[in-house]
């Protein structure tokens, strides 16, 4: 039997279509239409709770698996650093060496340093409630984040500006865990703009001081991203890049709001992407006059 045209894309609702003796003999049909909206709702709900809970096993696993390595990384970059500290001491300041080893060495030092604290950071961020706060001053945080996205920056063809705004403030935050987020902003602005093949591309990380909070945008000049894209750029495992996790940007908004801030995303398609962040300032923080001005 054909659909009739007042039950077509009625998908509220459940039709059941018998053939039927009528009373004086002839042949009848009997249609039964029942709602089963409620079903279809409680179907989605369940469905939905169960992609939920698989994602949450996946992570689950993932920082299970995470652990065990991150647990055994820290021996070997203790004994880096160590050897490095330990070289350092047994060239004699005069002995002439090649331009740039003593640097060199130093940089292993501190690079192994660094690697340690981002371990340590990471592993208590998914430990405990709260990040290991520290009194800091946020611009330092993103000079540092900005000099380890140069390199990236360089060979990908990108210009990268840093604009600061010119008033001192002090947050409590974990630099380890926001130097990450702000790394990993930068980064995945420099491959959208290579994966979009952006003429003269270029991310521009700029900070802005209120009474309330410091804020930071990481804004490049690339495809932006499409409607779709972006409701679902927040999901865990979502990504749009062929080797990607999709849990990057996942993490640094929960970075974010475990320091009490607001993490966000504006992007026109073609025009461009901007994300953003803010974070409270420490209590008693006092402000200079503002000034906006433009560190390279």
């Amino acid at each position: 039997m054909p659909n009739l045209p007042w039950m077509k894309d009625n998908t509220g609702s459940s039709c059941t279509v018998e053939r039927i003796d009528w009373v004086n003999g002839e042949a009848a049909r009997l249609v039964i239409l029942a709602d089963i909206t409620e079903d279809k709702e409680r179907e989605a709900r369940e469905q939905s709770q169960q992609e939920r809970f698989q994602n949450t096993s996946r992570l689950i696993a993932m920082g299970e698996m995470a652990s065990s390595p991150a647990h055994e990384l820290n021996q070997p970059l203790t004994a880096i650093n160590t050897y490095a500290a330990g070289l350092m001491r047994r060239l004699p300041e005069d002995m002439t060496l090649p331009r740039g080893v003593r640097e060199a060495v130093q940089a292993i030092a501190e690079q192994a340093r660094r690697a340690g604290q981002i371990v340590n950071s990471i592993r208590a961020f998914v430990k405990k409630h709260e990040p290991q706060l520290e009194h800091v001053d946020p611009s330092r945080v993103v000079l540092r984040a900005a000099g380890l996205a140069e390199s990236l920056a360089s060979k990908a063809g990108v210009q990268l500006q840093v604009q600061q705004q010119a008033a001192d403030c002090l947050l409590d935050m974990d630099p380890v865990l926001i130097e990450q987020v702000l790394l990993n902003l930068m980064k995945n602005a420099i491959e959208a703009m290579q994966d979009g093949h952006t003429r003269r591309p270029c991310v521009r990380v700029s900070t802005a001081i209120t009474p309330v909070n410091w804020r930071v945008e990481v804004a490049d000049n690339g495809p932006g991203l499409a409607a779709a894209i972006k409701d679902n750029l927040f999901t865990p495992f979502y990504s749009t890049k062929v080797e990607g996790m999709g849990i990057g940007l996942n993490i640094c908004r929960s970075i974010v709001e475990f320091h009490r801030g607001q993490f966000g995303v504006e992007s026109v398609p073609g025009d461009g992407c901007v994300f953003w962040f803010t974070l409270p300032l420490a209590a008693g923080t006092a402000l200079p006059p503002q000034l906006p001005s433009a560190n390279a």
